[in-house]
């Protein structure tokens, strides 16, 4: 039995035909390349999809999660940097006053302004430290200087016919502190 061989009479060009110099195994194996990138092509954007679905979720609440905490930690580190600021603040006025070394003169006579009496008498309470410092200094006719064994040094309270005149450096430096930390509110 012998071959037969059929011929295929077309009246034009082939659509999608090829003519090659090439054999029929390295255009088979071209293909087959073509279609291996393509479908890689395809698991690649599948995987990204899935992936996008599947992590993108999660990944959105990690950074919204990372930014809640950077916004606390700027948060904290400003009220960190207040208490720390008011704490040295704290620390220089007490080694100031015990070393005796502010200008109690000026701190009486601003108290004294403050509380407004004018010519009006007043007491000027003072811890016993203070009061020997403030012996020698000459104030207003009707200024008397008392001790009060309660009050520590640098305290200054002012009492008047309209009320008394409290100026201590512990609350003081609490309001400061407390001023700051609303300020950041």
């Amino acid at each position: 039995m012998g071959s037969t061989r059929h011929t295929l009479t077309v009246g034009g060009p082939i659509a999608g035909a090829e003519l090659s110099s090439r054999d029929a195994a390295s255009v088979l194996a071209e293909r087959t390349e073509r279609r291996i990138d393509a479908a890689r092509e395809a698991g690649f954007a599948a995987g990204h999809e899935q992936a996008l679905t599947q992590f993108g979720p999660m990944f959105d609440t990690a950074v919204e999660h990372l930014d809640a905490f950077r916004v606390s930690a700027v948060d904290e580190m400003a009220r960190d940097a207040v208490e720390l600021a008011v704490e040295i603040a704290r620390q220089l006025v007490q080694c100031q006053v015990s070393a005796g070394d502010y200008d109690l003169e000026r701190m009486v006579r601003g108290a004294l302004d403050a509380a407004d009496v004018g010519r009006g008498e007043c007491s000027v309470h003072v811890a016993a430290s203070d009061f020997e410092k403030l012996e020698p200094v000459v104030f207003r006719a009707g200024t008397q200087i008392e001790v009060d064994t309660e009050m520590a040094p640098g305290d200054i309270h002012v009492a008047t016919s309209r009320g008394l005149l409290v100026r201590e450096l512990e609350p003081t430096l609490d309001a400061i502190r407390e001023q700051l930390l609303e300020d950041l509110s």
